[in-house]
């Protein structure tokens, strides 16, 4: 498979996703081979921006949780 065409051509061909399943790892890993200078974009901040995301949404969580143990807590007392 030297292009995206045909790497199409073979998901939509094969009968099931057992068949389908290995071809897109091959196709990756084909591209890879033949271009091993191209820098890995997740290694050029995208893994910082989705790390400092997840962080955000991580605090978010615990103080959501946080304001919820003080309420049951409260209602339990009451």
């Amino acid at each position: 498979m030297s292009s995206a065409i045909e790497l199409y051509e073979a998901l939509t061909q094969v009968p099931d996703e057992r068949t389908r399943a290995p071809l897109i790892p091959a196709a990756v890993e084909r591209l890879e081979e033949r271009y091993p200078h191209l820098p890995d974009p997740a290694a050029q901040g995208q893994v910082r921006k989705t790390e400092l995301r997840i962080k955000r949404e991580i605090e978010s969580v615990r103080a959501d949780l946080k304001t919820e143990i003080e309420r049951v807590k409260n209602d339990l007392l009451t």
